[in-house]
């Protein structure tokens, strides 16, 4: 099976990217907390 990374790799940065982005803005605005 060929992978086709060229077209995987934009989205898969997108999503860590965009899963950071939200963790921070939660722990900042959205009062989270861990444990």
């Amino acid at each position: 099976m060929q992978v086709n990374w060229e077209k995987i790799k934009p989205a898969l940065w997108g999503a860590v990217g965009g899963g950071i982005v939200l963790a921070i803005i939660g722990f900042a605005w959205g009062g989270w907390v861990t444990g």
